[in-house]
């Protein structure tokens, strides 16, 4: 009698396994590619701006932009792994003539999984420019230089069904709508460095940034943590998909500023705000291609009257073609 109990937990044990299994492995909703590894090209646009905003009596906004626009990125996929650089290429309407040059740079190496991925960027900005107001010209500011590292952590829930490698960089297909919640702590490192102040002119007294005026220099480590969902909408059996993702969060954040010579280190907290939208054409078989939107929404609050303001939109076009049969 033992050993029939022995044996029929026994049984019901290896059942239950095999179920999980099965289940953990469904096909039915992502599929892995007959090819392991992918080349990708992107093309597309980038604006960026950075508001020193004071509210201490109205509003002040003081505006610095690098002239980057239009992009090219490369990037090649070893199942995983992934390994991307972006540069600016010319464009037809921020002249460097009336806008300067910004020396443009990104580097990226990214690992996903089912469960969870993680991102290393490194990106560097080097001439900006700004406006004093919307009827003086543009003041070229070739000494100031933005520097933006650090590491971002993914973990993906209802990871069975929904994959992020499918709806981002299409290193494997879904077949089935599905969307999942999405957990992204980050550890970063933001410097932006000028010869002088960044502020406007005509804004740059005590009287509308107190403590920040002549501002030329701020430096911050910054950790945060960002919930967030995406849903992959699949169409025509996994050939056509639209996958929208947004995320929102804030952490806290150790500043270094320099104004007039002096340093000054203060603590505070940010908020930041992520969206992305990728649609995307997949046969599963070697060329693939998708149109993503992408923006980041980042708030550094200085003090309840003054704060530090970065936005970045992009839009992208790539195209992809697979190699290395499994």
């Amino acid at each position: 009698m033992k050993y029939k109990q022995k044996r029929n937990i026994f049984l019901a044990t290896v059942i239950l396994l095999s179920k999980f299994i099965v289940f953990a492995q469904d096909t039915s909703y992502v599929k892995e590619s007959v090819y392991k590894d992918n080349i990708r090209i992107s093309t597309g646009f980038i604006n960026q701006h950075i508001n020193l905003y004071s509210k201490a009596h109205g509003k002040v906004n003081s505006v610095i932009e690098p002239n980057v626009n239009n992009t090219l990125r490369f990037a090649i996929n070893w199942r995983f792994v992934s390994l991307s650089y972006a540069t600016q290429i010319p464009n037809l309407y921020f002249k460097p003539a009336i806008y300067g040059n910004t020396k443009y740079n990104d580097f990226s190496l990214n690992f996903f999984k089912r469960k969870m991925g993680w991102q290393i960027y490194y990106r560097t900005y080097d001439g900006f420019f700004m406006q004093e107001t919307n009827s003086t010209p543009v003041v070229i500011r070739p000494d100031v230089y933005l520097l933006q590292t650090g590491i971002n952590l993914l973990f993906f829930t209802n990871h069975k069904r929904f994959s992020f490698r499918a709806a981002f960089s299409q290193n494997r297909r879904q077949l089935k709508s599905a969307g999942g919640f999405i957990l992204m702590p980050e550890l970063g490192y933001k410097k932006l460095v000028g010869d002088f102040s960044f502020i406007q002119k005509t804004v740059d007294n005590s009287y509308n940034y107190d403590i920040y005026q002549g501002m030329n220099r701020i430096s911050f480590a910054v950790f945060e943590l960002r919930p967030g969902y995406a849903y992959n909408f699949i169409f025509k059996g996994g050939k056509w998909y639209i996958c929208p993702f947004a995320a929102f969060g804030g952490g806290i954040s150790l500043y270094n500023i320099e104004t007039n010579g002096t340093h000054k280190f203060i603590s505070g907290w940010h908020s930041d705000f992520t969206f992305r939208l990728s649609a995307g054409y997949d046969n599963g078989k070697r060329f693939f291609a998708n149109i993503t939107y992408a923006t980041d929404v980042n708030a550094n609050y200085l003090t309840k009257s003054v704060v530090l303001n970065h936005s970045s939109f992009n839009f992208f076009l790539t195209g992809g073609l697979r190699f290395g049969k499994r």
